[in-house]
């Protein structure tokens, strides 16, 4: 595995993550 590779796992891992919360944060907008 390449160290780009890596790093471009790494940032769909965090890209992913922020998206969930947005999400979650969205989904609290909805319901208040």
């Amino acid at each position: 595995m390449s160290k780009n590779d890596f790093e471009v796992s790494e940032f769909e891992k965090r890209h992913s993550r922020v998206r969930l919360e947005m999400e979650k944060f969205g989904i609290d907008l909805l319901l208040v």
